[in-house]
């Protein structure tokens, strides 16, 4: 009996307690207990739990628009929580004191309750009370870091001169290059890296690095791109990391034994090029490192035209053509290749033949029959050098000049066929004379 008793009141207990906390409620504030004159505050009527209500909050004391009338229900006449507010403004010294009344009304029991309470702010003479800056969080400085860790080329060694100033010199045949800067600090910025196409001569490339802060920082790198290679600078290109080099031979008279097994134990392509004025390509002698198997000092220097050139154009017949002098005498490298620029003479894509001429015998021998010119060049393997005629006509393969000395048998036959036709002649003047001129007279004409 006495445990149902103790089981009773507990469940009576907890019962109040739920009921408590569901409780409806209303308080009244401000966020500010003291003012200047001038100054605003705000009001607010905290209601907790109530279905209806009818709420009113007024002021007494130098304050205006400090009232709060709201009388509702919920949507669903279920209990809500809501927050009424008003902003005041303190219009002269004094206390302002603000009451709260009116009822409000639980869903749980419908019974409507009273609600009351008060708030006072004080407020005082402008200027009086103390001035707070809101504290802002300090702002972290941004970096002035613009320096360079590391400037690079691709595939190139430059050379620093100062902190900012760097310089490179690459060869003629190279066009263009590539700029790597690694920045000391992630957050700068840089301009002025990446590839760069190059003219013959100086090249100033700057590389502006602007720091987070916006400071700039300018390094700049000289480049100098050579006018051209010599085959004095041909042992030193050799050793740079590329397959091809181009060498100009504007005055070179001989390439010697030792460039030649240089180049075959580099095993790299070179090409010995020779510019006209205008700096074109006349014609390109290709030296595979590859290839060469015999190897002899050669002249690569080629003449397009020759002392006997009258004598080659006339037992050509006058056949057009180009006239090829190597100044180089007997055989050649093993494996080399000339190409010659034939864009003046002939067109593209046709076939041509190549001669060589013998000057003692006015010879023409036939070398290749399917020379094509490609892109304005024709590319010639030659085992030795000579002089040599390029056309697209058939040459007689033994023209003799007229200043050639004739045999006995050719002169006994051009007596008799000159004595046979004056001998033609003199009868048909006869006829004509002694028949036809003579029975003309007789008959009276």
């Amino acid at each position: 009996m006495k445990k149902l008793k103790l089981l009773i009141i507990m469940i009576i207990m907890l019962f109040i307690g739920v009921m408590s906390v569901n409780a409806a409620s209303a308080t009244i504030k401000t966020n500010k207990t003291k003012v200047e004159v001038g100054d605003s505050f705000t009001l607010s009527v905290v209601m907790k739990s109530a279905a209806a209500w009818n709420i009113h909050a007024k002021s007494a004391g130098p304050a205006s628009n400090c009232i709060i009338n709201q009388a509702d229900a919920s949507s669903d006449a279920n209990d809500t929580n809501k927050t009424f507010s008003t902003v005041c403004k303190a219009t002269g010294e004094g206390t302002i004191t603000i009451s709260l009344s009116g009822d409000i009304t639980p869903a749980s029991s419908g019974i409507a309750s009273n609600i009351s309470g008060t708030v006072k702010v004080e407020v005082v003479k402008k200027g009086t009370l103390p001035k707070t800056t809101p504290t802002t969080p300090p702002t972290q400085e941004k970096s002035t870091n613009n320096k360079i860790k590391e400037l690079s080329v691709t595939n190139y060694k430059i050379t620093k001169i100062n902190n900012n100033n760097y310089s490179l010199t690459v060869g003629n045949d190279v066009t263009s290059i590539i700029v790597n800067a690694l920045l000391e600090d992630s957050k700068a910025k840089v301009t002025g890296t990446g590839a760069h196409s190059l003219n013959v001569g100086s090249n100033k490339i700057s590389i502006v690095v602007t720091a987070e802060s916006g400071e700039q920082n300018t390094y700049v790198l000289d480049v100098t791109r050579k006018d051209m290679a010599s085959i004095s600078d041909l042992k030193n290109l050799l050793k740079e990391n590329k397959n091809n080099i181009n060498i100009t031979i504007n005055n070179v008279s001989n390439i010697s034994s030792s460039d030649l097994n240089s180049i075959k134990d580099s095993g790299k392509i070179v090409y010995l090029n020779h510019y006209d004025n205008n700096k074109s390509v006349q014609y390109s002698w290709v030296i595979d490192g590859k290839k060469l198997n015999t190897i002899n000092d050669f002249n690569p220097n080629l003449f397009f035209t020759t002392n006997n050139e009258s004598d080659i154009y006339k037992d050509a017949n006058y056949a057009k053509g180009l006239i090829l002098d190597f100044a180089n005498s007997g055989n050649l490298p093993s494996d080399i290749i000339v190409k010659i620029n034939v864009s003046d003479t002939f067109k593209n894509n046709i076939t041509t033949k190549l001669y060589s001429y013998d000057y003692d015998n006015h010879k023409f021998t036939l070398e290749s029959d399917d020379v094509v010119v490609n892109s304005g060049f024709v590319e010639l393997s030659l085992e030795h050098t000579s002089t040599y005629y390029l056309t697209q006509s058939n040459l007689n393969i033994e023209c003799v000049t007229v200043n050639n000395i004739v045999d006995s048998s050719n002169n006994s036959s051009i007596v008799v066929i000159i004595l046979a036709s004056a001998l033609t002649l003199l009868g048909l003047f006869n006829i004509w004379y002694f028949f036809i001129r003579k029975s003309r007279k007789y008959m009276g004409y």
